[in-house]
């Protein structure tokens, strides 16, 4: 008996110590108790058992009971899914009966005690559960069984079984243990997983946030914006509407950019459209919240919006509100037409904590960014609007207001204050620009300089101020004269192109009139950017063209001679397959001064030092010359060269060389992709164009051929300099015929432009006033 009871009694404190592992730091200490009250009352049996007189017998049935009602208690994991009446009632009807069996001559044997605390005892351990577990009402059944058969007078197998059930009950612990210990893992995992993601995101905002505040131009806030909202988010488009800043009923379309290609809007930025005509921008304005639509749902509404830059598909779109002190500026849509993906709910997370800052920079721009009908949305050269330069001026030179009470300034409304800065600040948007700013006044002083300014001049605001503009823009860099400049820059405001070199570094640069809503004369807004490595690039390649071309020309004079006397028969003794060879060989060299013409003449224009000399033009004659010097060519190409203009032409003011350069540019283009028995034509003709609301004759060159045609993605840029058409053939020539002849066409003021149908041919046509002013 005394060894039955040191074995659950060390049963009893490896329990206890599990449960200590267990549940210690768990919302389940509680369980502790009824653990540690098993050990000590197992522990009292042992000293009874040892030390107790015939007349306390009855208090080790008493205490084995009570500890049956401990191992009951200590395995019900959440009693709080017990209803607490039946709880408490059970509980004091389990401490009742292990009481009654201490009472002296108490006539029910304790094992009926022990079997009707076991069985109510299941019933709370299941009601218990969370799921239904057999491991936990184990060591209640074998204990359960124990006492049945100790009922019987069975006591052979009464001590095993009762040690049985000790070693369920440490089981049950510890499974219960692993359970609790697997839960935390995974909650430690899904909290690491979110403070990560959290953590990825707040990053991520940050990086986004500066981003966008990184802005080249107000003038290209917009375009920027939409550029980066669609990168980040990996979204098909990107728009933002922006609500005129006159009538709140009407919007126009800032901007749109599509990673997946260009899109070009002529005519359709800054065209007011009223919202009553687009449910879906009036839904999400009108319930100032961001909104989710999906084609499914709403594919009229959705197509109404796409339509606004000409996409004919439809996708998923988010549209986020913009507001400003609970006043919609604008919206921000991000559309997946192409890919058909939903938005990403961190997308949208992002999009509506960025609001603020992207409502900031559409109210801006409404009120510094409309001056022109039609801003540079994808402009090249970034310039900073005059009337924030005016009204950076106005703030630095006035005094510093308080933020409750801002200071009146000239020109655009003021925006509405914000609730930290309480104007907007003119002058960190203006120190904010990336190219150098400088602004005088109406006598040519010098009274604003940017930070930029100073990097790029290398001369500190203190020397510059008070000093004349003149010195600091360098020279006029532009072949027209003077008195033209001046009176585009005075009467038209045309902006006066400078270049500049201090020492080791070249400032290309602007002069732009500065003009009050009167068209008053306030001084001159001088816009520096550091081209060092551009020209020093132009420098190299330039050189190195030179060089090349030097050491190229006379082995290539002494082999096209050679060539020539065997052609016309000088030399004999050639077969028709040697002179064959040999017109192969000409032809050849012909192509290769081609390639160096058209090398260095782009070099020169790229530095501004091809000038046009014009003179009377027989423009039949250049054709014949053109035609003549391409004819080897296209014997060689086996293509039908034939010219189709019949009637006389005028003559044209033009310079003779570059016309016969961009004819026989064209020619050579349309002979070398044009497949074994095409054709190539030429067609001359005059027609009148209107200009200045008068109409201006020009003459029309076209070559047409039945080649290999351009796709309608590659034809912007082919005039792009040594840019070739991906699968065209095989590569033939550099690239930079078609870029000579735009450059060259435009120093005549005149246009190119090209038609083409791939696998059926392309027409280019070139469009020359007939006179020069």
């Amino acid at each position: 008996m005394q060894a039955l009871l040191l074995a659950t009694n060390l049963f009893a404190l490896t329990a206890l110590l599990v449960g200590l592992n267990n549940f210690s730091k768990d919302s389940q200490s509680w369980r502790l108790l009824p653990l540690f009250l098993l050990v000590a009352t197992r522990a009292v049996m042992v000293i009874v058992s040892f030390n107790a007189p015939a007349g306390q017998s009855g208090i080790i049935p008493a205490l084995d009971v009570f500890s049956v009602f401990c191992i009951i208690w200590a395995l019900m994991p959440n009693p709080a899914q017990i209803r607490p009446v039946f709880l408490w009632t059970g509980t004091l009807a389990g401490g009742i009966l292990a009481l009654l069996p201490a009472l002296p001559g108490w006539p029910a044997p304790f094992q009926l005690h022990s079997i009707i605390i076991l069985v109510a005892g299941a019933w709370f351990i299941v009601s218990s559960l969370p799921r239904f577990n057999w491991l936990c009402l184990l060591a209640p059944l074998a204990l359960l069984l124990a006492n049945f058969l100790a009922l019987l007078q069975l006591t052979g197998f009464w001590g095993l079984i009762t040690l049985l059930a000790y070693a369920l009950l440490i089981a049950s612990l510890h499974w219960e243990g692993m359970q609790i210990y697997r839960g935390r893992q995974v909650e430690s995992e899904a909290t690491a997983r979110q403070a990560v993601h959290l953590s990825r995101e707040r990053q991520r905002l940050l990086d986004v946030g500066r981003i966008i505040s990184a802005i080249p131009s107000l003038s290209q806030s917009m375009s920027h914006v939409a550029r980066c909202m669609a990168t980040v988010t990996r979204a098909d488009q990107a728009a933002l509407l922006v609500i005129d800043a006159l009538d709140a009923s009407r919007f126009y379309l800032a901007a749109v950019y599509s990673p997946e290609r260009p899109i070009t809007l002529v005519g359709r930025y800054q065209q007011r459209l009223p919202l009553a005509d687009f449910k879906l921008l009036g839904l999400a304005l009108s319930a100032d919240s961001p909104a989710l639509f999906a084609p499914q749902s709403n594919p009229a509404e959705l197509a109404e919006v796409y339509t606004l830059w000409f996409e004919d598909r439809i996708g998923p779109a988010y549209l986020q509100p913009l507001l400003m002190n609970g006043r919609p500026v604008g919206l921000l849509l991000l559309g997946n037409p192409v890919t058909q993906d939903r938005i990403q709910p961190n997308d949208m997370a992002l999009c509506r904590h960025l609001a603020p800052q992207l409502a900031a920079l559409v109210e801006a721009y409404r009120y510094y960014g409309e001056g022109d009908p039609h801003p540079p949305v994808l402009a090249v050269a970034p310039q900073p609007e005059p009337a924030l330069v005016g009204a950076a001026v106005a703030e630095a030179n006035a005094p510093r207001p308080r933020l409750n009470k801002p200071a009146p300034r000239p020109g655009p409304p003021a925006l509405p204050a914000e609730p930290v800065t309480g104007t907007f600040d003119h002058m960190a948007i203006f120190e904010a620009i990336h190219e150098g700013v400088v602004v005088s006044d109406a006598t040519g002083r010098v009274r604003l300089v940017n930070r930029a300014a100073e990097r790029i001049l290398g001369r500190s605001r203190r020397e510059l101020l008070g000093q004349p503009i003149s010195s600091v823009y360098g020279q006029i860099d532009s072949a027209e004269s003077i008195e033209d400049l001046a009176t585009a820059f005075s009467r038209r405001n045309k902006p006066l192109p400078t270049f500049a070199q201090y020492d080791d570094r070249f400032v290309q640069g602007q002069l732009v009139p500065w003009r009050n809503n009167n068209n008053e004369w306030l001084g001159i807004i001088a816009i520096f950017k550091d081209v060092t490595p551009n020209v020093k690039a132009d420098e190299a390649r330039n050189n190195f063209i030179t060089a090349l071309s030097r050491e190229l020309r006379a082995p290539l004079t002494t082999i096209k001679g050679y060539s020539e006397l065997i052609l016309r028969g000088s030399i004999d003794d050639y077969t028709p397959d040697q002179l064959h060879i040999q017109q192969i060989m000409h032809s050849s060299v012909d192509r290769i001064v081609a390639v160096l013409d058209n090398a260095i003449q782009l070099g020169a224009q790229n530095k501004n030092k091809i000038v046009p000399h014009f003179a009377q033009v027989d423009v039949m004659a250049v054709i014949d010359e053109a035609l003549q010097k391409m004819a080897s060519l296209a014997h060689l190409q086996e293509v039908t060269l034939t010219k189709e203009t019949k009637s006389e032409l005028p003559p044209i003011i033009a310079d003779r060389a570059h016309l016969l350069r961009i004819l026989e540019n064209l020619l050579e283009n349309a002979c070398l992709y044009t497949p074994p028995g095409g054709y190539v034509s030429v067609r001359a003709w005059v027609q009148h164009e209107r200009a200045d609301s008068a109409l201006q004759p020009e003459l029309v060159l076209m070559v047409a051929d039945n080649g290999v045609g351009i796709p309608t993605t590659e034809q912007r840029r082919i005039f792009e300099p040594f840019y070739q058409i991906p699968g065209a053939l095989e590569a033939r020539g550099m690239g930079m015929g078609l870029t000579v002849v735009k450059e060259l066409v435009e120093g005549h003021k005149g246009r190119v432009w090209v038609e083409s149908v791939v696998n059926e041919g392309s027409v280019f046509q070139v469009a020359l006033p007939l006179t020069q002013d």
